[in-house]
């Protein structure tokens, strides 16, 4: 492969949070995250990928943002990546809260996979 790989972080528990909790901007940039959630296009507009924000399941932005962008892309494979998982056999298991919120969106809009950022087990 002669393209260069990009590395991207996804926002989850303190990783981009001082200790009130709050949202450090410069440790986003540092991580290169362009904003709480994100999308990327690769091989032509083939693939798309999208970064949510799963502390924030609930955050009417992020859901129309999400909706905007999956129902307006034609990439072939639509991959999701978050950092608490819709779906898990880990110890730790699936997040409920993700699943209700954006799991319909992902069928709706035919995500074709989801990628976690991080599974402690």
């Amino acid at each position: 492969m002669s393209s260069p790989l990009m590395v991207v972080a996804i926002g989850g528990n303190a990783l981009i949070k001082d200790k009130q909790h709050q949202t450090v901007p410069d440790q986003m940039a540092a991580l290169g995250m362009p904003g709480r959630w994100w999308s990327r296009e690769y091989a032509g507009g083939e693939v798309l990928i999208v970064g949510l924000d799963s502390n924030l399941v609930d955050d009417p932005d992020q859901r129309a943002w999400l909706e905007s962008t999956l129902s307006s892309s034609p990439a072939r494979w639509k991959i999701v990546a978050l950092h608490h998982p819709p779906y898990s056999a880990g110890y730790q298991g699936s997040s409920l809260a993700v699943r209700q919120a954006f799991t319909p969106l992902f069928a709706e809009h035919g995500v074709s996979a989801t990628s976690l950022q991080m599974i402690a087990d």
